[in-house]
């Protein structure tokens, strides 16, 4: 995962040990991701009712929701500290 700011970036979970917290309980709308590696942080977390599922049977799952997101800040003059919290959307997609 690379995580990126005004240029500058850094990445967590790559060559390096990680430790990795996924939650996925669609009955209650949860969906909550935290990587932690290397003194580095990213952690994303569903807004409750906002996932709109698109597509899902025959091994497919597709939908849209809007989440939280902080993570530790990779530009220089903030090293160390966390960015604000922000709210994106997003797209989860699998197929199996």
């Amino acid at each position: 995962m690379k995580v990126k700011i005004d240029g500058e970036s850094y990445s967590i979970g790559e060559n390096e040990t990680t430790d990795e917290t996924v939650i996925r309980d669609p009955q209650n709308g949860i969906y909550v991701i935290i990587l932690k590696a290397g003194g580095k942080v990213f952690r994303l977390w569903m807004i409750p009712r906002t996932e709109k599922v698109r597509q899902q049977g025959n091994g497919v799952y597709f939908s849209r929701f809007a989440a939280v997101l902080e993570a530790t800040d990779p530009r220089k003059a903030k090293a160390g500290n966390l960015t604000e919290r922000i709210t994106i959307g997003c797209t989860l997609d699998y197929s199996f």
